[in-house]
C-alpha cells in the first residue's frame, strides 16, 4: 500500500510540474508575441521620425523656416582669414522686409522660443555608490 501511494504521488507531482511548465511556456509565448508587436511598432515609428527629420533638414525646408522667423539671405558675404584675422570682402547690412520689421518689434524670448530637446529632468536617485 505505501508503495502504491508513493507511486501515485510521484505521478501526480510529475503531471502538476508538467502542467505548470506548460502554462509558463504559454505565458512566455504570449509575452514574446506582445514584445515583437511592440518592437515592430517602435521600428515603424523610428523610421517615420527619421523620414521627418530628413524632410525637415533639407535646404529648402531650412530656408523656408528661416524666412518664417525673419532671416534674409546674405547678398555679399565676407570671409575671415583665420591665419591673419583679416576680413576679406565688404559687407552691408541686410535690408529688412515688412515681415522682418514686424519681428524686430517682438521681444526675443517670444520671437524665437528656447529649444527644448529633452523633457524636464526627473529626480535622480543615483546608483547607490554616491556616498562612497
Amino acid at each position: 500500500m505505501p508503495f502504491t501511494v508513493l507511486c501515485t504521488l510521484i505521478v501526480v507531482a510529475t503531471l502538476a510540474a508538467l502542467l505548470y511548465l506548460n502554462i509558463q511556456m504559454s505565458d512566455t509565448s504570449y509575452e514574446i508575441t506582445r514584445l515583437q508587436g511592440q518592437s515592430q511598432r517602435l521600428t515603424e515609428e523610428s523610421q517615420a521620425l527619421a523620414e521627418t527629420d530628413e524632410r525637415l533638414g533639407t535646404p529648402q525646408e531650412l530656408a523656408r523656416q528661416a524666412r518664417e522667423i525673419g532671416m534674409v539671405p546674405v547678398s555679399d558675404p565676407a570671409y575671415i582669414d583665420l591665419d591673419t584675422g583679416e576680413i576679406i570682402g565688404e559687407t552691408s547690412p541686410a535690408a529688412q522686409t515688412g515681415a522682418t520689421a514686424e519681428l524686430a518689434q517682438v521681444p526675443e524670448r517670444v520671437a524665437v522660443p528656447p529649444a527644448q530637446i529633452y523633457d524636464e529632468p526627473t529626480a535622480y536617485h543615483g546608483m547607490g555608490n554616491e556616498g562612497a
